[in-house]
């Protein structure tokens, strides 16, 4: 028989589950490949049942779930731990990696009180119970939720070099003297301090109060002088977005010549469509982590879009055949 030299003995088989498979669709292409099919069956009183089509022994399974923002979000979640479930029945010896671009409850990665669970983990905890062996992921709001569920390895995927990549080409004059970088609040300061080293310019911190009944988020004091400055603001999630509009607003009136917000989460629920048009940036991007509606698109002003699904093709592409993953977005040393 003849050899083949170099030949993965574990073909690579992609899964998209939920609403939601355009993000899985394109990683896809990218990977020359198709999505493997599917079936699923709902019942009267909502259960449902999902499973693969064909046979999958001994393959190396990519399973795409990608939620959306409102109340169905858990049924998309559901769908995927169902199909985990599918394909660990199907082949026990089968490696399976969840690619979820937005960690839903990652937020939740510590107590505000004694009371309050910890539930960054319980996503990861559910995936692992049913037999996934990691999950990637893009862009963690705290890194070292990674480590979070110790028993499913976690792959934090960095969006920032995109970002860097995106200003850098979209504005050619940009310079010390011009721009500033802003981070919408403390806890975000070394993530946007990275971003402003990579473009050689300063930054300015917002610094936030926030309302625990009722989530709402008041400007204290901007840490730094914006005025006479272009603003980047950098953020990893936007979700109601009052945090960016009222930042917004504080920046303006401080004198900011312009205002332009860079985010890696679209989670866009509520009345943030609208808060974000309130706001008055001159220009919104998000990466496509999140499935945003076309209706959202046109509605939002100013509205770009960052593609992160070639560097998500590069990460499968990368761990399928025993490569560096963290090397795609780490610079080698000299």
């Amino acid at each position: 028989m003849e050899e083949h030299v170099g030949l993965n003995p574990f073909p690579l088989m992609l899964f998209a589950c939920g609403r939601n498979q355009e993000f899985a669709q394109k990683v896809a292409e990218h990977l020359k490949t198709n999505l493997e099919e599917t079936k699923f069956r709902e019942f009267s009183d909502a259960d449902f049942i999902l499973h693969q089509k064909n046979t999958i022994r001994d393959r190396n399974l990519f399973v795409f779930c990608q939620p959306g923002n409102d109340k169905l979000k858990y049924k998309d979640l559901f769908e995927c731990f169902a199909l985990v479930a599918a394909l660990r029945q199907g082949s026990p010896k089968s490696w399976i990696t969840v690619i979820m671009p937005y960690l839903n409850f990652s937020r939740q990665d510590k107590p505000s009180n004694l009371r309050e669970p910890i539930l960054a983990h319980m996503i990861p905890t559910l995936l692992q119970s049913q037999g996934a062996n990691q999950i990637f992921v893009c862009k963690l709001h705290n890194p070292a939720s990674r480590t979070v569920h110790p028993m499913l390895p976690m792959q934090d995927i960095e969006t920032v070099p995109l970002i860097v990549e995106d200003i850098k080409n979209r504005f050619p004059d940009l310079c010390p003297e011009k721009y500033i970088v802003n981070s919408p609040d403390v806890g975000a300061a070394n993530s946007c301090r990275k971003v402003a080293h990579m473009l050689g310019l300063s930054m300015v911190i917002t610094d936030k109060d926030r309302d625990v009944k009722n989530g709402d988020t008041e400007i204290i004091n901007i840490i730094g002088d914006p005025g006479g400055f272009i603003v980047l603001t950098i953020d990893d999630i936007a979700d109601t977005c009052g945090t960016a509009s009222k930042g917004a607003h504080a920046m303006r009136s401080r004198g900011a010549v312009a205002n332009h917000l860079y985010t890696t989460h679209p989670v866009l629920s509520g009345r943030a469509v609208d808060t974000i048009n309130e706001a008055g940036f001159e220009s919104v991007t998000f990466t496509n982590s999140c499935y945003v509606t076309s209706q959202q698109k046109q509605a939002i002003k100013d509205y770009r879009e960052i593609d992160v699904t070639k560097l998500a093709a590069q990460v499968i592409a990368n761990a399928h055949n025993g490569e560096s993953i963290e090397g795609l977005w780490t610079p080698k040393a000299h």
